[in-house]
């Protein structure tokens, strides 16, 4: 890289690889613009730039090319990977992956062409173009044959990339990265990638999912290698190319899981479900190509860049992890306007419907923002849970709703008073409180304190902190539903002063008691 010439612009800097190569270049000393809508990027990655004389943010989207034309103003290189950057997501809206990584590539590219001092525009690809070929190792030259609106779309801007380079002299080069893993991957949303979910889960000595039989392997790459070839490739001389960057590995799913057992000292099992589509059976990368063009040599390999990850996650509570991640992917307003008057409409009367449309909008809108993690408010009388959960399931637009921005109901939480500036707060509060695995959505459920809280004398804490914040926001009581097989919870209930509630009762074919705790008491 000329070092005369040194800003560059990021696309997609605040997301996971994005940010990671933002770090090494303002070390490298060079000027950084980053755009970025934060559709799946976080501004918590770059927080410590904001502030720096040689870093500029830009929140916006490459699907606007005015936006383009601002960005690439006086840019030396460019580093384009901005993307909805999953299979998964790409099967369930092609739309909008082809909207974002298709056209907003040709944008960038338009822009980039016509400011005319582009030194080197480098691109973001993906293995996933080669489809499920069993030739192994991939290489460059391999026919492509991708098997997701993903893949397909990475392909295109390739493609793209290439035409600019022949017809308008654009010096473009092509990076097809082999499943990047590391720090500041996003481990909660839905679409996320294999590593984090699986380092996020066992860190809680929680069962990992696994879409198949773990006997699927990929070439996973460390971030900093990605971070050295993006670097290696503006300072290259050659253009128009499509180059592999990975180590030469393979790993399957199952020994990531052990590799993780041993570093963390567990024994955790993995829960093994049906096999997604779009998702390849096996990947490897030749990266000959990488080394003679590039002089690329991977500097950090599996195992070393799985314990430096572990170690990032370990360093972060859970509450922090949720903090940095959960609330990422906003919905859109004509989305929440329909299902907040389906609402309306179905649950004619209730708590949370007399607050009208405004509300409802914030309150969906909350929900959605936190993904598949955990998604469901409740009121008195439960009726939001109720409605999610199945009380419409019969409308489409319900079905196409949940679909869209994957609403699970995990858990539920029973408040007397409830306001909208307030739901982020009491979901991250729940978040790290939660424990017993998926709640049952129909029930009247805040938390149950389960034994291992017990063993590591969590459980008073936790509970004070939870009390503390309901009494900030005004609320009176709640309500838990407890298995009489807690018998350390319920004497811990007991103890803190829950009130019985009911008499035994069935729950989930389980003997249950159900209790109550006032929150404002006569001595408040």
């Amino acid at each position: 890289m000329d070092q005369k010439s040194k800003k560059v612009l990021v696309t997609g800097g605040a997301g996971f690889i994005g940010s990671n190569l933002v770090d090494a270049l303002i070390e490298r000393g060079f000027d950084v613009v980053v755009i970025d809508n934060l559709s799946t990027g976080n501004k918590e990655n770059i927080k410590n730039f904001l502030n720096y004389g040689k870093f500029k943010f830009i929140n916006g989207s490459l699907t606007d090319l005015n936006v383009c034309r601002q960005a690439v103003k006086g840019i030396d290189y460019i580093f384009h990977l901005a993307a909805i950057p999953s299979v998964f997501r790409s099967v369930e809206n092609p739309l909008a992956t082809n909207e974002a990584n298709i056209s907003g590539t040709l944008n960038l590219l338009i822009a980039a062409r016509d400011e005319g001092s582009i030194k080197k525009f480098v691109y973001s690809s993906s293995s996933s173009v080669y489809g499920d070929s069993p030739k192994l190792p991939k290489q460059e030259d391999d026919p492509v044959n991708p098997i997701s609106p993903y893949a397909l779309s990475k392909y295109t801007g390739e493609r793209y990339c290439q035409i600019f380079n022949k017809i308008f002299g654009l010096p473009t080069i092509c990076l097809r990265y082999f499943n990047v893993f590391g720090p500041r991957q996003n481990p909660l949303s839905q679409y996320g990638a294999a590593i984090p979910k699986f380092v996020f889960s066992m860190i809680q000595n929680k069962s990992p999912i696994i879409y198949g039989d773990g006997e699927q392997t990929r070439d996973f790459t460390y971030v900093d290698n990605v971070v050295e070839a993006n670097v290696l490739a503006v300072q290259s001389k050659h253009s128009g190319e499509v180059i592999n960057v990975a180590c030469n590995q393979r790993i399957s799913l199952n020994q990531i899981i052990e590799l993780i057992n041993g570093f963390l000292k567990t024994n955790i099992k993995a829960l093994y479900y049906s096999p997604r589509p779009g998702d390849v059976r096996h990947s490897l990368a030749d990266v000959s190509k990488a080394k003679e063009l590039l002089s690329y040599h991977p500097k950090v390999y599996f195992e070393e860049g799985l314990r430096e990850t572990i170690n990032w996650f370990k360093g972060l509570k859970i509450y922090e992890i949720t903090e940095r991640f959960a609330s990422i992917r906003p919905a859109e307003e004509r989305d929440i306007n329909q299902i907040s008057g389906l609402y309306q409409k179905e649950i004619k009367t209730g708590f949370l419907s007399s607050f009208g449309p405004p509300f409802l909008n914030k309150l969906f809108q909350a929900i959605i923002r936190f993904d598949d993690t955990f998604c469901i408010v409740a009121e008195l009388d439960n009726q939001l849970a109720g409605f999610i959960v199945g009380v419409v399931n019969a409308n489409k637009f319900y079905r196409d709703f949940t679909r869209k921005y994957s609403l699970r109901a995990g858990l539920s939480i029973l408040l007397k008073s409830l306001k909208a500036k307030n739901l982020k707060k009491i979901l991250e509060t729940i978040f790290y409180l939660r424990k017993e695995g998926d709640l049952p959505p129909a029930e009247l459920f805040v938390i149950v304190v389960g034994e291992r809280f017990q063993r590591q004398k969590l459980g008073t804490a936790l509970l004070e902190n939870f009390i503390a914040e309901m009494k900030r926001l005004g609320v009176k009581s709640f309500r838990s539903t407890v298995s009489e097989k807690f018998k350390p919870t319920i004497a811990f209930y007991t103890k803190m002063g829950f009130k019985f509630h009911q008499p035994t009762e069935v729950h989930k074919g389980q003997p249950s008691k159900t209790f109550t705790y006032n929150v404002l008491t006569d001595k408040d």
